[in-house]
């Protein structure tokens, strides 16, 4: 067996915290994506962001006893998706690529079969994200939510 490399999609190869943070605030609040970023609300939820590992904690940011996340998750998920159909080129502004990628990319180039992506992110997302960058990488290689349902990325590597 060969050794493979699990990356992360959010925070590793994207900075997801943008796009994050416009769909939170549209599922807690009901405030556009297209409105402007209170900037000191944005780098609370810069700091906030490494502690969830799936979108539904996300509602925590606005309220640490949520009771209702699978209503917020719902909404967050479909403005997403609705962003990535109806908005496309602005959804795609959302995250760019980190440097980390690019710097990885050539050995993700000479060795695939050694990469996989792991992510709590849904693939479609992720392979948009990966062919508007000129990324190459197989499809087949990255695991996301569905596949971790039930259990945890630690578990599975």
């Amino acid at each position: 067996m060969s050794n493979v490399i699990f990356l992360d999609f959010d925070g590793v190869l994207s900075d997801s915290v943008k796009e994050a943070y416009i769909l939170t605030r549209y599922a807690y609040q009901n405030v556009s994506p297209f409105e402007p970023i209170d900037e000191k609300e944005f780098e609370k939820f810069r700091i906030f962001r490494p502690q969830i590992t799936n979108s539904w904690q996300y509602c925590f940011f606005f309220n640490k006893n949520e009771k209702n996340t699978d209503e917020f998750n719902q909404k967050f998920l479909a403005m997403r998706k609705k962003l990535m159909i109806e908005h496309h080129d602005f959804w795609q502004n959302l995250e760019p690529p980190t440097e980390f990628l690019f710097k990885i990319n050539e050995l993700i180039k000479q060795y695939p079969q050694n990469f996989k992506i792991l992510s709590t992110k849904n693939r479609d997302a992720i392979i948009e994200k990966l062919k508007h960058w000129n990324i190459e990488f197989d499809t087949k290689a990255i695991i996301d939510k569905q596949d971790l349902l039930n259990t945890t990325k630690g578990d599975y590597i």
